[in-house]
């Protein structure tokens, strides 16, 4: 058995590491969750990581100029990749199961650039972020 293998058979449940720039978010789940469900917790992460700082997050995203709109709302703002080049999407309707995901297994995220009210066509993907994933620095 290997390493990889063992990591999922001790436990029902494990987690997957969504990367995007600075964040990175430890998500629960268990080998029969869909993608689409790993996408919902993302986003309720991110409203309890925001809803425990003292200030209000929109104020203070917008006073450092930068895009409110990128407050989550819903999974159909966020893709998931297994890789950073992006040219493994992974599918909402597959499960952990299907992709043979670890635990411990990184994905990838980027947001949309528009809002999720906005349907307006995505053509060649122009209305979404590219991968990045700011890489740690040590401490002096």
């Amino acid at each position: 058995m290997s390493i990889s293998s063992n990591k999922r058979a001790n436990s029902p449940f494990m987690y997957v590491r969504c990367k995007r720039k600075d964040q990175t978010f430890f998500i629960p789940c268990a080998l029969s969750d869909t993608i689409l469900q790993i996408k919902e917790r993302i986003i309720v992460a991110q409203k309890s990581t925001n809803k425990n700082n003292n200030d209000d997050f929109s104020s203070k995203v917008a006073a450092k100029g930068g895009d409110t709109s990128r407050i989550l709302s819903s999974p159909s703002d966020i893709k998931l990749f297994t890789n950073m080049t992006g040219d493994r999407e992974v599918s909402n309707a597959s499960t952990v199961a299907d992709y043979d995901f670890d635990c411990d297994t990184i994905l990838y995220m980027v947001y949309c650039r528009r809002p999720s009210y906005d349907d307006s066509d995505d053509e060649e993907g122009e209305n979404w972020e590219d991968i990045q994933v700011d890489e740690l620095m040590p401490r002096d």
